[in-house]
């Protein structure tokens, strides 16, 4: 029997991740759109957010939202000094297939996320503070992350230490044990700066995940 399938089956999660981490360390990201109507919920295919809080927010790589393809949503805010600066705080949202993987218990989707390879150390991540949590205040079925790291390489190359806070959820969607909708924010901050802007616009965002009806598609 032919299975039904999101568009985007088969992107590896870790993948997912390393695009969401990555834009903070590049010298450029796709084109951005200001936020300029923060209590407006933006709809995607299974699920809805709103912008993060605060000033100085930008959705990265489109203008328009998206309810029949791929689910993402990303939003960076950048300092807002004068001088050129890779301090950023990101916020992603995104849908991922589990393909014929289902989810039915909390302790399958947290071994699951504990073995993500955006939680083991590497040449330029170095772990300071992991921790992985239940959490069942938006789904049944959810894991929290909370990551503190060093990251010696940001842009590609060695150079000053920046450090990397991040904080997310996991969920199985509620209509589907084969999806995982990720949601988290990150704040990546060169050593001895003053970070992007308070944890708690990120922590805004998080929490203001909806679940909506999942369109599949004939593959």
């Amino acid at each position: 029997m032919r299975r039904d399938t999101l568009r985007f089956r088969g992107l590896p999660s870790t993948i997912v991740f390393l695009i969401a981490f990555g834009v903070q360390g590049c010298a450029s990201t796709p084109p951005t759109v200001l936020v300029t109507e923060p209590d407006q919920r933006l709809q995607f295919n299974g699920f809805s957010v709103l912008p993060p809080d605060g000033e100085r927010w930008h959705w990265v790589g489109r203008e328009s939202q998206d309810t029949t393809r791929l689910s993402y949503s990303m939003f960076v805010k950048r300092s807002s000094r004068g001088r050129p600066s890779r301090n950023t705080y990101l916020a992603k949202a995104a849908v991922l297939d589990a393909g014929e993987r289902q989810f039915t218990t909390t302790q399958e989707l947290l071994s699951h996320v504990r073995a993500m390879g955006l939680f083991r150390e590497s040449p330029r991540q170095q772990n300071m503070r992991v921790e992985f949590a239940v959490d069942d205040t938006l789904a049944p079925l959810c894991v929290r992350f909370d990551l503190n790291a060093e990251d010696t390489r940001v842009g590609g190359y060695a150079g000053p230490v920046y450090l990397l806070d991040a904080h997310g959820l996991f969920c199985v969607h509620p209509e589907a044990p084969d999806v995982l909708v990720m949601i988290d924010h990150s704040r990546r901050t060169r050593q001895r700066d003053a970070p992007v802007a308070a944890q708690t616009e990120g922590e805004r965002f998080l929490s203001s995940l909806r679940f909506t009806p999942i369109q599949r598609h004939g593959g």
